[in-house]
């Protein structure tokens, strides 16, 4: 009776992985299945040998991938994603450069005044008609340009320091043509940026200073990439403040220059 009970549990089991086997090649897989079960030891070092029980249904190492819809779903969630973001990062960015290539300007030129200041003396020792003629812009330029990197000097009628054609207004409308204007002295520094010189109308002594930091590039536009100072009659670089550039209030672009220095951002674009 033991050797039958044996007999009867064997083919049960024999049976059993039979149809194991059967099952996983109706699903498609491919894996050998042995009819030992769990007793089988691999006949060479390498073979894969694997066991199962009548419940399994995937074999070991068998993983389930994902179907076209999920890939789908998960690929439109990051396009909306980016879609929300890359612009904001973008904006950022672009601001980030604009506030380091105007500190950049701010600092080269405030040296540049302080040494022509304590070698020369005040602008007030120039005799300046002060009638905005190019006269004037060329003696205030010849005053500031022996303590400036220059990379090309247009004077008065040269092109290819400023931007050609008409700059723009914040608001987007003309403002000026300061490429053919014969009140500015221009030249070009090797930081890629562009310095306007003007004198200003009437006797106050103060010069007119304008700076594209970018220099004939694009946008050419107040308070974007052009921006106002004043020369004082005591040596300092002084940025124009006399009309209003707040967040959301910008009357007069030109004292931008003021704002970025007091709050050290581009606030006021939004």
């Amino acid at each position: 009776t033991t050797s039958q009970s044996y007999d009867i549990g064997s083919r049960r089991h024999s049976h059993t992985f039979r149809l194991l086997r059967l099952r996983l090649r109706m699903q498609g897989h491919t894996h050998r299945v042995p009819l030992c079960g769990s007793l089988c030891i691999p006949k060479g070092e390498g073979e894969r040998v694997l066991s199962f029980s009548p419940r399994e249904k995937v074999p070991e190492g068998r993983m389930r991938g994902f179907t076209l819809a999920e890939v789908l779903i998960t690929l439109g969630i990051i396009g909306v994603v980016a879609a929300l973001t890359i612009p904001t990062l973008m904006q950022k960015t672009n601001r980030n450069e604009i506030l380091s290539k105007f500190k950049k300007c701010y600092s080269t030129l405030a040296n540049a005044y302080s040494l022509a200041y304590a070698h020369n003396g005040s602008p007030e020792k120039l005799n300046l008609k002060y009638d905005q003629s190019s006269e004037d812009a060329t003696i205030i330029a010849d005053y500031l340009k022996p303590y400036l990197n220059i990379t090309k000097d247009c004077g008065i009628n040269g092109t290819g320091c400023v931007g050609q054609g008409f700059y723009k207004k914040f608001d987007g409308s003309e403002r000026g043509d300061y490429s053919s204007s014969e009140q500015f002295y221009k030249i070009l520094l090797n930081d890629g940026s562009a310095l306007l010189f003007r004198s200003n109308n009437g006797s106050s002594g103060d010069i007119l200073l304008f700076v594209d930091i970018n220099g004939p590039k694009a946008p050419n536009q107040e308070a974007v990439d052009f921006f106002a100072f004043w020369l004082s009659k005591d040596g300092k670089l002084v940025p124009h403040n006399t009309g209003i550039c707040e967040k959301g209030n910008v009357v007069h672009a030109d004292s931008c220059s003021a704002y970025i220095l007091k709050y050290d951002n581009l606030d006021y674009l939004d």
